[in-house]
């Protein structure tokens, strides 16, 4: 029968036992044992402070016990006898060193003080071994000690209050390895690094003895050893190799078995994986055995061999960890494969970088001394006042192709030098206001016949600044070019100022603008803009991206501004550099034997999109309509017409004198003006370039198509381009 409270303190506490030890399962317990075979005597003897003891003790749902008398006799409530296991019920009334045989190292001392001073003691997930469940098992808890006066004052017992903290202990310890396990590992150089990490952190706390991990090789027919960890005493045995179609091999049948689907986590002797070493280290009972990569992928990378503690319960707990270390293994191999894919595809990346680097360097330097004798000996013509117009003028369109070319291979060789990390700056006190104004200038007529206006604003600097002159001349002109290229009409300012300890370059035109999301892009190697409105689609694509590099290797930048329609403004900042001291350029600053020729490459180049035929057609109202023009070669009027749609003056030109003797030659700039000429004068046939400003020449022939008027003219695609899928892409449209 329950007893209230009011009952209990009514009989007092000499009366019943059960009054005030209650009615639980340890309450009875502790009625029915022998007490007066223990130095606490017999129940009916206990003292008024013990029986209050031991009667708060049995009523409490929290872990608590007390230790009594001279030999600490053990009285524990329902709580503590679930902590207890099969220690329980012979725990009951057991003296403290008896029970805590295995750690009465630890509580030994702590009990004995608190009896002899009286002072309480608070241990904190601190480890003891019990044997509890037929073993011994190292388990955590959090404990305190309290002194338990007697009736006469003195101290009689000691009150323990507990908590069993191992899982939380072992969660955490392994939580934290499996995260040192995945951090360090996760960063391996290659897989077996990632293997040698991932053992060492798994291993490096007390839950796993010993790690092994074997990958298998590329045909899945042997385990190779990638790494071993053990703790001390211990000794890896398994050989390096492991053949997987040895059957009779246990180590080689475990592996073959989780090769065949079983996944599942495999329990085996550890004297299979490990021995113990000269200083006679014990060795663990069982070994655990996962496979790595199942989780991660598909296929089976590997198998990781992980020694199980004897002293720590194998429960899910522990299986989790294990299960999970064998997982990140199978991440950390994964990941670390993939960065070694990833660097070698870099390396062949750069090989191949090299590899072009070197034909861009090789090839320019083969090129520049044909092309130079070739230049040389077309001006040696030119000059020569015996030679006739006629051939001057042929000579004069090789002349411009020939520096076209030079330039194209002079920015080759300027980027190959610059991948390759030659140093190309050659850096000088330079005049950099004259050199600008002077480089500028050059391009004065080329923009009076464009129809643009050509300004600047280049003050005198009070300083020589340290640049490289022929890279500056490289930066200026290609930014000048790239100006007269993309503004139709309007005027084009350069201006150079210094200011706050830096050079300032400023390019602004008012042409075609910069679309947006494109003012990074234009920097890009290889990279051309496509707007119809530009002068020419001509050029490799390589002009500004070599500008910036030009730019970098002074400590500079360069950025682009502007918007669609409204013009364009590039800004090149770059430090001013004080003169040195020792600098063996002249005071004046005046610039190399080289000055100009850059820049006279450009113009002639620019000179080139311009034109040069004269005007005329089949009407004599017929004017050209934009740069290069549109004219006719007047001829019999029964001769076939042949209409050429082409960008390059020369180009143009040379296609005339070509057909002159024998067709009525019409020539148009462009797409959009071959297609009103087609239109306006249907010719015989049509000869245009692939790549052209406004329509290009694939897009010529879909309005020609489209149009029953010119549906059925036949056309010829001239290119450079001669790939198939561009051959391809001309007889589908017909």
């Amino acid at each position: 029968m329950a007893v209230r409270g009011s009952d209990v303190r009514a009989t007092g506490a000499s009366g019943d036992p059960r009054l005030w030890l209650g009615d639980s399962e340890m309450a009875r317990m502790v009625l029915a044992f022998d007490w007066s075979r223990t130095s606490a005597g017999p129940i009916a003897s206990w003292s008024s402070s013990l029986r209050s003891a031991v009667s708060m003790c049995l009523r409490s749902r929290f872990q608590m016990a007390v230790y009594w008398g001279a030999d600490l006799n053990f009285v524990y409530n329902d709580a503590e006898r679930e902590v207890l296991g099969d220690l329980h019920p012979g725990a009951l009334g057991l003296p403290a060193r008896e029970l805590m045989r295995d750690s009465w190292d630890v509580v030994g001392p702590q009990l004995q003080g608190v009896m002899s001073g009286g002072e309480t003691t608070m241990s904190r997930d601190e480890p003891l071994r019990f044997d509890r469940r037929g073993r011994p098992e190292v388990v955590y808890f959090t404990w305190s000690y309290s002194p338990l006066p007697d009736d006469d004052g003195r101290i009689g017992g000691v009150l323990l209050v507990s908590q069993d903290t191992t899982s939380r202990v072992l969660a955490e310890r392994r939580i934290e390895a499996l995260r040192d396990s995945a951090a360090g590992s996760m960063d391996a150089f290659n897989s077996g690094e990632a293997c040698e990490l991932a053992t060492r952190s798994v291993t490096s706390g007390p839950d796993v003895p010993f790690a092994l991990i074997y990958l298998l090789d590329a045909d899945g027919s042997r385990a190779i050893c990638a790494a071993t960890s053990v703790q001390e005493g211990m000794r890896p045995t398994l050989p390096a190799v492991v053949e997987l179609d040895r059957p009779e091999d246990e180590v080689a049948a475990i592996f073959g078995a989780m090769l065949n689907g079983r996944s599942e986590v495999r329990l085996t002797n550890a004297d299979r994986f490990v021995a113990t070493d000269h200083r006679g280290g014990a060795l663990p009972r069982q070994a655990f055995v996962a496979a790595i990569g199942r989780g991660t992928n598909e296929r089976v990378d590997g198998f990781m061999i992980a020694g199980v503690r004897d002293d720590v319960v194998l429960d899910d707990s522990y299986r989790g960890f294990l299960e999970m270390a064998a997982l990140g293994v199978g991440r950390s191999v994964a990941a670390a494969r993939a960065r070694e894919a990833e660097r070698h595809r870099a390396e062949s990346i750069a090989g191949l970088d090299r590899a072009k680097t070197s034909l861009f360097s090789n090839a320019s330097h083969e090129l520049r001394t044909p092309l130079a004798l070739i230049i040389g000996h077309l001006e040696a013509l030119l000059d020569d006042p015996a030679v006739i117009s006629v051939a001057r003028a042929s000579l004069s369109v090789a002349h411009r192709s020939a520096l076209r070319m030079l330039k194209l291979v002079n920015a080759l060789l300027d980027f190959s030098r610059i991948e390759a990390g030659e140093q190309i700056a050659v850096i000088q006190a330079t005049d950099i206001a004259r050199l600008t104004r002077e480089i500028t200038a050059m391009f004065e007529s080329t923009a009076q016949r464009a129809g643009l206006r050509l300004t600047m604003d280049c003050p005198s600097l009070p300083q020589l600044v340290e640049v490289d002159p022929d890279a500056w001349e490289r930066i200026v002109s290609n930014l000048i070019s790239n100006a007269l290229k993309f503004t139709p009409e309007g005027e084009i300012h350069v201006g150079c100022h210094a200011a706050d300890g830096q050079l300032r370059l400023t390019v602004e035109d008012t042409g075609i603008g910069i679309a947006a999301g494109e003012s990074e892009r234009i920097f890009s190697r290889f990279y051309r803009g496509s707007d119809p409105r530009a002068r020419t689609h001509e050029g490799s694509g390589i002009g500004l991206a070599l500008v910036r590099e030009l730019v970098q290797l002074h400590g500079g930048t360069i950025e682009a501004a502007g918007q669609p329609g409204e013009g364009t403004r590039m800004i090149v900042t770059l430090p001013l550099t004080p003169r040195r001291p020792d600098a063996d350029q002249p005071a004046d600053g005046r610039f190399s034997a080289n000055a100009g020729r850059s820049t006279a490459l450009f113009v002639a180049e620019a000179d080139g999109w311009l034109g040069n035929e004269g005007s005329g057609g089949f009407d004599d109202d017929l004017q050209p309509t934009r740069a290069g023009g549109v004219a006719a070669e007047p001829g019999a009027e029964a001769a076939p017409s042949v209409l050429v749609a082409e960008d390059n003056s020369d180009m143009r030109a040379y296609l005339r004198r070509l057909l002159a003797p024998d067709f009525r030659v019409v020539l148009a700039g462009d797409g959009n003006d071959a297609r009103r000429l087609a239109l306006r004068h249907r010719p015989d046939l049509v000869i245009s370039d692939a790549m052209m400003p406004g329509l290009d020449g694939f897009a010529l022939i879909r309005e020609l198509r489209r149009d029953s008027r010119t549906a059925d003219l036949p056309v010829i695609i001239v290119s450079a381009r001669a790939d198939p899928e561009s051959t391809l892409e001309a007889l589908k449209l017909g």
